[in-house]
């Protein structure tokens, strides 16, 4: 049996969602990293984080 793993990587989190061959959801997790604000308006994300917090 095959499984699909999709990652959405968003501003203040990412997520992961496997599926199996049929669509069924098998698994979901998120979690939330830190918006850096450098500047009034302005939005930067630690890259590093978000992989770790992608792959971990």
């Amino acid at each position: 049996m095959s499984h699909y793993l999709g990652i959405y990587i968003g501003i203040s989190g990412c997520k992961a969602v496997i599926f199996d061959e049929s669509g069924r959801q098998i698994s979901l997790t998120y979690r939330e990293y830190n918006i850096i604000s450098t500047h009034a308006g302005w939005s930067v994300l630690d890259t590093d984080e978000v992989i770790e917090n992608a792959f971990r």
